[in-house]
């Protein structure tokens, strides 16, 4: 058993996120379908407003369909009946006899399979004719985009200070069958009235959202939601600045990228 398996197996956890990652398609289609919540695709970790206007925020590649190791779905599924703590005890009494290795296909499998995904999703962006000019990363969202961005109600899209990223907002409605962009505009610091211009650009926005999902976002829901939201960040930030930034970490290096990794494509959405 390679040193990620022996980490995993103490960071159960990582095995949780990477289930929920790999199965958000169904999911999502429980929420839109069953549930008839309105999806609106983010890009940036600003998914409050959606939630509290009563949607389901998502980071497009999320939309996708991956094959999910069936050890993974095994091990979730007995998640469901006897805890994720149980199933942690269980892999450490496993990993005595694993001579098939099986965690070590299971990290593996989540590896290759996330990483497979977002050079597909690169490669349509190319291929869709995005300027080359752009980095890997708008190459990926773009190709999200053109894949499943038609399964969402709109795109909530926050205009920061690089070009590159605000003209990949801005071809978002050359994509056949484009959903509607809600846009928020952050205005520059030094301008004397940029709180009274944010607060309008945000209230215009929160209206958008009440007019898809037929909701009111009252100021409740808004503190309800920025609550969770300064909850999340706290411990974002640990893991992000206590932890990684430290002299030591809890598990070996390549763990931990793993770990962030799911943990970068999970603060952008919530989910």
């Amino acid at each position: 058993m390679s040193v990620m398996a022996e980490d995993v197996v103490n960071f159960a956890s990582m095995l949780k996120m990477a289930y929920n990652f790999l199965s958000g398609n169904s999911y999502l289609k429980r929420k839109k379908f069953r549930e008839k919540k309105d999806l609106i695709g983010i890009a940036l970790p600003f998914s409050d407003l959606a939630f509290a206007a009563g949607a389901i925020p998502v980071f497009p590649i999320r939309m996708e369909i991956f094959e999910v190791n069936k050890y993974l779905v095994a091990l979730n599924s007995a998640s469901n009946f006897f805890g994720w703590g149980n199933v942690t005890k269980f892999l450490g009494f496993m990993k005595k006899y694993d001579n098939l290795n099986i965690i070590d296909k299971i990290i593996g499998d989540v590896i290759d399979t996330i990483n497979a995904k977002y050079n597909e999703m690169y490669e349509l962006g190319v291929e869709s004719g995005i300027p080359s000019d752009f980095c890997y990363g708008i190459k990926s969202l773009y190709g999200m985009q053109i894949s499943k961005g038609k399964n969402v109600e709109a795109n909530l899209n926050f205009t920061i200070r690089c070009s590159a990223w605000n003209k990949y907002l801005a071809t978002q409605q050359t994509i056949p069958k484009a959903r509607k962009q809600i846009w928020v505009d952050i205005p520059p610091r030094d301008i004397g009235s940029a709180i009274e211009i944010l607060k309008s650009n945000l209230s215009d926005a929160i209206r958008q959202l009440e007019d898809i999902t037929g909701r009111t976002c009252s100021d409740n829901d808004l503190r309800t939601q920025f609550q969770v939201r300064n909850k999340i960040c706290s411990l974002y930030k640990t893991i992000i600045y206590d932890i990684s930034a430290s002299d030591y970490y809890p598990c070996n290096p390549a763990t931990m990228a793993e770990i962030f990794a799911l943990l970068s494509i999970s603060f952008q959405d919530y989910n």
